[in-house]
């Protein structure tokens, strides 16, 4: 069983931007195993690798790269921090806005994901979380994720 790609199953279409899919996917992954990122205020520190902290990258920009484990620990890294500011709950119920959500019509070629930012995210948290994310983490809330047809 394969926690992260079951978690992208789980999740389907819905229009999230790359860093929120993948953190997801990864920090249900290593809810399953029971392995943690640790997350500090300023970086990571990335158990499978036990080196020192590594500082977040700004995952605004996450790149889908299998060689970039700084992108996925950072997403997981900013789910952790909802976790543990808006509980449990928060992230329950953050998956179930995922799993019930519709996909809104858009640009070809690009997806908007604003609604993640306000249906899901604030919706389900509050809208401090917003200046946090972008503070520590580089996120933008109004951005577009285009991607390639």
């Amino acid at each position: 069983l394969d926690a992260h790609e079951l978690t992208h199953s789980l999740l389907g279409d819905a229009v999230k931007p790359f860093w929120a899919d993948e953190g997801l996917a990864e920090y249900t992954a290593q809810e399953v195993v029971q392995t943690r990122t640790i997350c500090q205020e300023d970086g990571f520190i990335d158990s499978n690798t036990g080196g020192g902290v590594q500082p977040y990258d700004n995952i605004s920009q996450f790149q889908w790269n299998y060689n970039s484990r700084s992108n996925y620990q950072t997403a997981v890294c900013a789910y952790r921090y909802i976790e543990q500011t808006y509980g449990k709950t928060a992230m329950r119920n953050i998956y179930s806005a995922l799993i019930n959500s519709v996909t809104y019509a858009q640009r070809p070629g690009c997806q908007d994901t604003t609604n993640f930012y306000q249906n899901v995210l604030v919706r389900n948290t509050g809208p401090e979380l917003l200046s946090v994310l972008t503070a520590r983490f580089g996120i933008t809330s109004g951005e577009m994720t285009c991607q390639t047809p």
